[in-house]
């Protein structure tokens, strides 16, 4: 019994310290976000033993690949076609080559597996998100933004006629503009989001692995009823 406390304490001090790396980056490229609302990994430790390994694991791919994002920040003043190359590369995925004339300076991209779950998501997904790293890594995607049944739907249709793999590999998404919500969030954002940009991705091999979603999306206001404690301070 005390070795099986002693895994679970070791898995939930790895994520803790991998978190508290991927705040410290984004801290230094001017984004804050917090590791956790609390020093205990509340949402962390609830999981289920194969889920806290399978959030690890994001965590530890998502710091692999935003100290390369960083990098290019740093040294290029921005990111490259070869830069984002490298980031996904990272994730063992990689993105159509004429991707890149399809993304602003200013827009968010966020990459997703098969099975609709978030594995990355650039810096500047992060300047308009007010979750905590944990939250991000053990709460699904679903559960943290609220959106119109409609439009919903409109993605979902949209995502699945991309991965059938019989027209190309970027298109434009077809969504209009519309309103997303932070439903447990620090902030609780509303966002003002486009979703303008949809392209398959594929591993090494050129076997299907999952697609990214590129948006303009800006902060237009917050829900109210926010819990006081959760107020970010920076």
């Amino acid at each position: 019994m005390l070795r099986n406390h002693n895994i679970a304490a070791d898995i939930v001090g790895e994520f803790s310290e991998t978190c508290e790396k991927i705040s410290q980056i984004l801290n230094e490229c001017e984004v804050h976000v917090r590791p956790s609302i609390g020093i205990e990994f509340p949402h962390f430790s609830r999981l289920e033993t194969p889920d806290k390994k399978v959030a690890l694991m994001h965590a530890k791919n998502y710091l692999a690949s935003l100290e390369v994002e960083a990098r290019n920040l740093t040294v290029m003043g921005g990111v490259s076609a070869n830069g984002l190359w490298s980031i996904l590369n990272v994730l063992g995925v990689l993105p159509p080559s004429d991707l890149f004339s399809n993304i602003g300076p200013g827009d968010t991209i966020e990459a997703y597996d098969l099975n609709h779950v978030q594995i990355w998501r650039n810096i500047n997904f992060m300047k308009i998100c007010s979750y905590t790293l944990e939250e991000i890594f053990c709460i699904p995607w679903p559960q943290r933004y609220l959106r119109s049944p409609e439009m919903t739907q409109a993605c979902i249709s949209r995502i699945g006629a991309l991965l059938l793999e019989s027209g190309p590999s970027v298109v434009s998404s077809g969504v209009s503009a519309h309103r997303l919500e932070e439903t447990m969030s620090t902030q609780n954002y509303i966002l003002d989001a486009h979703f303008h940009t949809l392209a398959r991705l594929t591993t090494r091999d050129k076997q299907l692995a999952g697609y990214l979603v590129v948006s303009k999306v800006q902060i237009i206001g917050k829900r109210t009823g926010l819990d006081p404690s959760r107020e970010l301070s920076i």
